[in-house]
């Protein structure tokens, strides 16, 4: 029934496209994530379609990504961010199922809520020795001290404020992969809110406010690195363990 409603909610925005997001980078951008029950979500959509813009990509709007993840030997990318290390690295390629292109990206996370983003465009969804001067460049580590870890999949939908000063993501239907382990998080929406560092408003922040919503760690490598049980050691993340388990079965949170 959401997923019919989300559909239908979709189609009282006004497209945008892949063009002009090229206005809205925002590679050194003010990032806030929000989780909720999906239930929620065409509610919100509902409350926000004069003020963004949505995009349209191969004519569908309810785009779908998938993620590949590479991490050393000794997982230091995951237990950086497990230990709070204030400046930490994620390297992953990212593929537009959609378009049927890929990106290589290096994600530094900077102290509080700044992020600041790398990418090139590659082939295919492997770290091929041709990669080894853009990881070099951007990151401490050599293509082979990196190897693969968790993939995933998710459905997203992107949003663009009209004045171009913030977009936002609306991610469910995640799933984590690592050989034969699947593990889904169903009825979770993880909503990102991206915004230029001098921008101080965002309505959907207020919106989310009204439900209680609060901002929130949530990443999905170090998540499916969890769910796919390739660590063991995962103490500072069990708050936000104990949200989703609450979240995944809980309907009457919300009745405005």
């Amino acid at each position: 029934m959401y997923y019919s409603n989300i559909n239908v909610n979709l189609n009282n925005f006004k497209e945008i496209s892949l063009n002009d997001i090229k206005k809205i980078i925002l590679l050194d951008r003010i990032d806030k994530k929000y989780i909720f029950n999906i239930v929620l979500l065409p509610q919100l959509l509902n409350k926000v379609k004069e003020n963004y813009f949505i995009l349209q990509a191969n004519n569908t709007k309810l785009l779908t990504y998938q993620t590949y993840y590479y991490d050393t030997n000794n997982l230091l990318m995951y237990y950086d961010h497990h230990n709070k290390k204030p400046n930490r690295l994620k390297i992953r390629i990212r593929e537009y199922v959609d378009t049927n292109t890929f990106y290589v990206e290096v994600k530094n996370k900077i102290k509080g809520y700044i992020t600041s983003k790398k990418r090139r465009p590659i082939d295919s969804p492997t770290l091929s020795a041709k990669l080894n001067n853009f990881i070099e460049t951007y990151s401490p580590f050599k293509i082979n001290e990196l190897k693969p870890t968790v993939n995933n999949s998710f459905k997203r939908i992107f949003l663009v404020e009209k004045n171009f000063n913030e977009r936002i993501t609306i991610d469910f239907d995640l799933k984590f992969y690592y050989n034969n382990i699947n593990y889904s998080l169903n009825n979770i929406v993880i909503t990102e809110i991206k915004r230029d560092k001098s921008k101080i408003n965002s309505l959907l922040s207020n919106i989310l406010k009204e439900y209680q919503i609060r901002p929130t760690s949530f990443s999905k490598y170090c998540m499916g690195m969890i769910f796919t049980q390739q660590t063991s050691k995962y103490n500072s993340f069990k708050k936000t363990i104990l949200l989703i388990n609450k979240l995944q079965n809980y309907y009457g949170l919300y009745n405005n």
